[in-house]
């Protein structure tokens, strides 16, 4: 019986959970884990078993360059909006960037299940995000506002004012002397 289906009938056959004892000499071995035991046999490529780690050890370097990948990309889209990168968000990508790198060799001996399944959401991240740049771009910033040009516009009393305006003016200025004319007369 191969080694994954011997784990798996172990952990099949423990019905109840470990416990500890009141005394401290008594602790009872935590249980098996089971492991499906496809996993042995099912890998692809240079990986035939999924849950040793990789023997030509891509899988960890594939994923740091997913990871930087995608940093880099969030970066370039993020320097595209417009706004210049402030010193904690220059100091964090660097950060990120380094983690990113460091993430294949801190992983070396990890089963190959799991750098399958990041470096898989890791692509699908990336897709995801070339897409949605593609799609729907970030606006870029706020341009400023800019002087609209008047076409007959004339400068009174240091604003400009249209023609229209200057003639709703010229006719409450007119109206307000007759006003003042008529008070005048009638005193």
């Amino acid at each position: 019986m191969p080694l994954g289906d011997q784990a798996f009938e172990q952990a099949s056959l423990q019905t109840s959970p470990p416990y500890v004892d009141n005394t401290p000499s008594e602790v009872l071995e935590p249980p098996v884990v089971p492991i499906e035991p496809s996993f042995a046999t099912e890998g692809a490529l240079w990986f035939p078993d999924l849950l040793v780690s990789d023997p030509h050890l891509f899988l960890p370097f594939i994923l740091s360059l997913t990871l930087f990948a995608n940093i880099i990309h969030v970066e370039k889209t993020a320097s595209k909006s417009g706004t210049a990168p402030t010193a904690f968000r220059r100091r964090l990508g660097n950060s990120f960037k380094i983690v990113a790198l460091a993430v294949g060799p801190m992983t070396l001996s990890m089963p190959s299940a799991i750098h399958v399944y990041w470096i898989s959401s890791s692509v699908f991240a990336l897709g995801y995000n070339i897409l949605m740049n593609w799609y729907s771009p970030l606006v870029t910033g706020v341009k400023p506002c800019r002087e609209r040009r008047l076409e007959r516009g004339l400068v009174v009393n240091g604003a400009r004012q249209t023609l229209k305006a200057q003639k709703f003016r010229e006719e409450r200025d007119r109206k307000e002397k007759e006003k003042d004319e008529a008070r005048r007369n009638f005193s």
